[in-house]
């Protein structure tokens, strides 16, 4: 295998070079230019068959409306859980219309679907690291049974609002579907009421 540096939104290879590209974690560090770019440069190195797994976190939606929200009833939430670093490299965080639109704009079909980890995260690093930001006081609140209450209502459509993993797989449009993945009812049928922007 070879590693290659390069650009996201000019990438040095030819069309239909890949069976699979990964875009893990990058979504959200790239302004809306760069990521619609980057993704039409997905769609043009994929080969007929091939397809992209992508994740992105925030959901944007859990920070923008279920934290404040949350920080009425539970002060000891905050309304913002984003801490100094989070503010300045994520710079395009996504939720499932915006990502899906987008997607449908750069010629990729698409399957999106949201999953909760944060509550087994804050159990799995609770006596590990400090962060210094607004985990060191979010996680030992998930670590209990917030936790376990976020995560059982995470199994209901109330995961738009819970779920702050965004995961998706994309292929090219004249490809048919490329692998089995979670059925997501909610997140497809949300997804397809959404209107364009």
């Amino acid at each position: 295998m070879e590693l290659v540096r390069a650009d996201a939104c000019h990438l040095p290879f030819q069309s239909m070079t890949f069976d699979r590209v990964t875009m893990l974690d990058i979504i959200e560090h790239l302004v809306p230019v760069q990521l619609e770019s980057m993704i039409r440069e997905v769609h043009r190195v994929l080969k007929p068959g091939g397809y992209a797994i992508l994740h992105t976190l925030p959901n944007r939606w859990v920070y923008d409306i279920t934290f404040p929200l949350l920080h009425c009833l539970y002060p000891k939430f905050k309304a913002d859980p984003r801490g100094p670093i989070d503010k300045e490299i994520h710079v395009n965080e996504q939720d499932l219309p915006s990502l899906h639109h987008l997607l449908e704009r750069c010629g990729l079909r698409h399957h999106l679907w949201l999953e909760q980890h944060m509550a087994a995260q804050a159990r799995w690093n609770m006596a590990a690291d400090k962060y210094g930001d607004q985990r060191d006081q979010l996680y030992p609140i998930l670590a209990g049974r917030m936790g376990n209450l976020l995560e059982w209502l995470s199994a209901t459509p109330a995961r738009l609002l819970l779920a702050n993993d965004i995961f998706g797989i994309a292929w090219k449009s004249e490809a048919p579907p490329p692998v089995r993945f979670p059925l997501a009812l909610t997140e497809r049928l949300f997804c397809r009421l959404s209107p364009s922007r």
